[in-house]
């Protein structure tokens, strides 16, 4: 009978014995589609909620003490969740995403976030020099090469800088 490690890893007797349990069931019932089932080569399956985010309630918190704001940039915005943070904070705030995957885009650009499809390692941002509120950089930092590039252009356009 497997045994469930934490909220979301579960801990099966044998690798190639499925997991059956009601608690495993229950979990899977709860998660949904936001599941995803990792199968390493230990005796290990995860469940990884994906709808959670470490960092999330921190922006949601920054958000909150930094309000009133007026223009907001996402910076990766993948598909606006912290974007939609910093609106229900503040909602009157202009919203910018840059974003380049066109699915996202196309979600982005639904949400009534002004979209700007750029290279972020290489483009500079179109946005005059201290002229924004918030820059967010969630989750993106870890993905590209340009590091200085990206703190320079987030620093040039941030009311004060960094």
């Amino acid at each position: 009978m497997a045994s469930i490690d934490h909220s979301w890893g579960i801990r099966s007797p044998a690798p190639d014995r499925p997991l059956e349990s009601p608690q495993v069931d229950a979990r899977l019932s709860q998660l949904g589609e936001r599941a995803v089932y990792k199968y390493p080569m230990s005796d290990t399956m995860t469940i990884i909620d994906r709808s959670l985010n470490w960092g999330r309630a921190q922006i949601s918190l920054f958000l909150k003490e930094s309000a009133p704001f007026n223009v907001v940039v996402d910076l990766g915005a993948g598909t606006g969740v912290d974007l939609a943070l910093a609106k229900s904070t503040c909602p009157s705030a202009e919203l910018h995403a840059v974003e380049a995957y066109p699915p996202y885009v196309a979600m982005l650009s639904e949400m009534n976030v002004h979209v700007h499809p750029l290279d972020l390692e290489n483009d500079p941002l179109p946005f005059q020099n201290e002229s924004v509120d918030v820059v967010i950089i969630n989750q993106v930092l870890e993905h590209v090469k340009e590091l200085f590039w990206i703190m320079h252009e987030s620093s040039r356009v941030l009311r004060g800088g960094i």
